[in-house]
């Protein structure tokens, strides 16, 4: 990322005819690109992701509260040697349901240091399953949008790519606008900004928005361990 906190704030200084930061102090500013660089992932969970390597616990139950910044999990691509380094085997997203229907007692199965599939429920969004069982200290790489970090400096570089700096700038505007939101048509502009701070992101588009493993899940055949893609 090359562009800093200062620069979309001063751009957005200019639309609110404020560059002298009388009205809307640069503290407070900092506050709001913080809130919009965290909105961001909210709609959009892919603006700032991370790829780290985790190792399994135990077992089929895989728990990743500890990893303070995560807003979701994506993906779980691919198995990762001892050595945390050299890359193994691809690792396939399945649904719990479909492992059911081929074998009940699954989660009990003869534990394995080389993951094939993995099951996600968004409704639990810190726990995800491994197949088979985890052997302990098993170690897969993990794909995942993270909570962005605190801005506390002009000089800061923000989190979200580059290209949504134009998206950062609609937002502070809004949230600057919303303030006095009781002056003039402040609620119209401000509402206005925050339609082109959602489009900005690409709300409305194509484009997947939330994001779930889940989605890709296709059925489970355990005489073709390839078969979940």
């Amino acid at each position: 990322m090359a562009t800093t906190a200062q620069i979309v704030i001063d751009r957005a200084a200019i639309l609110l005819h404020d560059t002298s930061y009388v009205r809307w102090p640069v503290a407070e500013m900092i506050n709001f690109l913080n809130d919009g660089q965290r909105d961001a992932v909210l709609i959009k969970p892919d603006v700032f992701t991370k790829t780290i390597v985790f190792p399994l616990a135990g077992g089929v139950r895989q728990p990743i509260v500890s990893l303070t910044d995560i807003h979701l999990l994506l993906n779980i691509t691919r198995n990762i040697a001892a050595d945390g380094v050299t890359p193994g085997r691809v690792i396939r997203v399945t649904t719990a349901s479909l492992l059911d229907d081929v074998d009940l007692d699954w989660h009990s199965s003869t534990p394995g240091s080389t993951i094939v599939h993995y099951t996600y429920d968004p409704a639990t969004p810190f726990v995800f399953q491994t197949y088979p069982p985890a052997v302990a200290g098993t170690n897969v790489e993990m794909v995942y949008s993270a909570i962005p970090p605190l801005i506390t400096l002009g000089t800061d570089f923000i989190s979200v790519p580059d290209s949504l700096s134009n998206a950062m700038t609609h937002y502070l505007c809004y949230r600057a606008m919303s303030k006095d939101i009781e002056y003039g048509d402040n609620a119209t502009k401000a509402a206005a900004h925050y339609q082109m701070f959602k489009e900005a992101l690409g709300v409305g588009s194509a484009e997947q928005l939330q994001r779930s493993p889940t989605l890709a899940a296709a059925p489970f055949n355990p005489t073709n361990p390839t078969s979940a893609k």
